[in-house]
């Protein structure tokens, strides 16, 4: 059973089916539950409709607005509820936990002994075990029962290929036999060979911000490195292939131009600085990583602002493939340059924007905050000030090209 029909957890629930395991999702929201029924895609996610016509998934994909009916077909649950940021950093949990009741009360009514319990949100260090945990003794009881946390590292855009091809496959655990159940769950997903790491609920829950907070320190650390080039007439992008060259730093995540954004990377980095402070310890490196972060978009912007006139954005996604606008440097920018009095046109070839292509690119000034291939072979008229951090247009006819390296 998979809980929550959302950007993550339908594609769960199709790659499951796809791999021959009977699945019934679960979800309040009747439309997603119509939508899988009829083999059609709830969400806007590469790959996924394709997924939903297949006659594994047609087979073996099931879905209600039922928790009865979802809990009498299982054995396994798989929660994927949001766990929305708090003005503290801190994550609210409120909608994990009532999800996790709903299933609770119906594995208790059910009698099902040693159900699975499976979460697959993101939540702060602790709250498996200080939230989910005393809820399941209380609502399942004697039945007894079994938690594992299991967070999914994917990039929207790409989750069907992430599924099936992690790096690694992290698992917290309640119990050796909790950690096994999940383990093998995943085992007939996974097509790749990853790396299979077991410990406690605890040391997961942070084991899974710790990597978010890695991947935007290198971020961080190639375009602080882009700054510094961009005042010394040096090219970042040659100077980070020579670092990433080194097997204990990699190329992965070192390429300087844009600042990080979407769902996970700010408000994990966010989140871990909170943790950090409710431990009484200090995180500087986390809190320069979101400095660096937003002195990037502030020398975007600041380049923007040179010229008068309208200003042109491509790409207001926070990453290719996909329609999420949750903190992308596109929606950012826009927000601080409408602030400041500057009309801004927006272009994106799948989020929903208000202005066509050709309006973007008759805009005195071009932004280029996000790497769509669409716009690699751009032609714009010779006065436009084209600024373009991650170098993403490869053809154009403009004499006057800012390339901001930061």
């Amino acid at each position: 059973m998979v809980c929550g029909l959302g950007k993550l957890g339908a594609p769960i629930a199709a790659v499951f089916a796809a791999s021959s395991i009977p699945v019934t999702g679960f979800d309040v929201d009747a439309g997603k539950v119509r939508a899988l029924n009829s083999n059609r895609s709830p969400i806007r996610e590469a790959d996924l409709a394709d997924y939903l016509v297949m006659p594994e998934v047609r087979k073996n994909l099931w879905a209600t607005d039922s928790a009865h009916q979802a809990v009498e077909m299982s054995d396994a649950c798989l929660f994927v509820a949001p766990t929305p940021s708090l003005g503290s950093g801190a994550f609210d949990h409120h909608h994990l936990l009532s999800a996790v009741s709903t299933v609770a009360h119906e594995v208790a009514r059910q009698r099902k002994r040693k159900y699975l319990f499976v979460v697959n949100s993101t939540v702060m260090p602790g709250a498996c075990r200080d939230q989910v945990t005393p809820l399941l003794t209380r609502l399942v009881g004697p039945l007894g029962f079994h938690l594992a946390y299991k967070p999914e590292f994917i990039a929207l855009g790409r989750v069907i290929q992430d599924l099936h091809y992690p790096d690694v496959l992290l698992i917290g655990e309640s119990c050796e036999e909790a950690g096994g159940r999940t383990e093998e769950l995943y085992g007939e997903m996974v097509l790749g060979h990853p790396e299979v790491r077991r410990m406690r609920l605890v040391e997961a829950e942070l084991a899974k911000i710790s990597l978010n907070c890695a991947v935007t320190m290198k971020i961080s650390f190639a375009n602080q490195v882009g700054l510094i080039a961009s005042r010394l007439g040096a090219d970042p992008v040659a100077v980070l292939a020579a670092v990433g060259a080194d097997r204990r730093i990699g190329s992965a995540a070192l390429r300087p131009g844009l600042p990080f954004g979407g769902p996970c990377f700010p408000r994990d980095n966010r989140m871990f600085l909170r943790v950090a402070e409710l431990v009484g310890e200090v995180a500087p490196i986390a809190l320069a990583v979101d400095t660096v972060n937003r002195r990037v978009l502030r020398g975007i912007m600041d380049q923007a602002l040179v010229t008068h006139g309208d200003v042109g954005i491509l790409g207001m996604a926070y990453k290719p493939g996909t329609t999420v606008l949750e903190e992308s440097a596109g929606g950012l920018l826009r927000s601080a340059l409408t602030q400041r009095g500057r009309h801004v046109k927006t272009h994106d070839p799948l989020a929903t924007c208000t202005h066509s292509l050709d309006e973007v690119l008759a805009c005195p000034t071009v932004v280029v905050t996000c790497a769509c291939p669409e716009y690699q072979e751009l032609t714009l008229p010779r006065e436009t000030l084209l600024i373009d951090p991650m170098r993403v247009v490869t053809r154009l006819e403009v004499p006057r090209s800012m390339e901001v390296a930061s």
